[in-house]
């Protein structure tokens, strides 16, 4: 996808992780509509209310061309793996690589980013 492409329907895969609710909150904060691929859409609706939830899997093809379609983008995040991981992590304490990340998705939108 070229940069000059509008960007509005992001596929958000570990949408109910913590780096993942945290990457909801910014993508809807940009102006994007999130979309959440989730195993379990009862536990989804707690933790993310007002997103758009489907039910998959990543190891289910049809899932996820099911949740795909119509997606402008897909961003893929991943935990620790664990529940010591503060949810409301600041964006300025995640590792400098999850910040460059972020940054180069931001600079898609022309929004300045938070890097250091």
């Amino acid at each position: 996808m070229s940069q000059n492409q509008n960007i509005t329907d992001v596929l958000m895969v570990g949408a109910t992780g913590s780096i993942g609710q945290l990457a909801v909150r910014a993508a809807r904060r940009q102006g994007l509509h999130p979309r959440a691929l989730v195993r379990d859409p009862r536990r989804a609706e707690q933790l993310l209310p007002g997103v758009e939830l489907v039910q998959g899997d990543l190891e289910d093809p049809a899932s996820l061309r099911r949740a795909a379609g119509g997606a402008d983008a897909i961003v893929l995040t991943h935990g620790s793996g664990g529940d010591s991981r503060p949810a409301d992590l600041p964006v300025e304490a995640e590792p400098r690589r999850v910040r460059a990340d972020l940054d180069a998705v931001r600079s898609l939108r022309g929004t300045s980013g938070t890097s250091g």
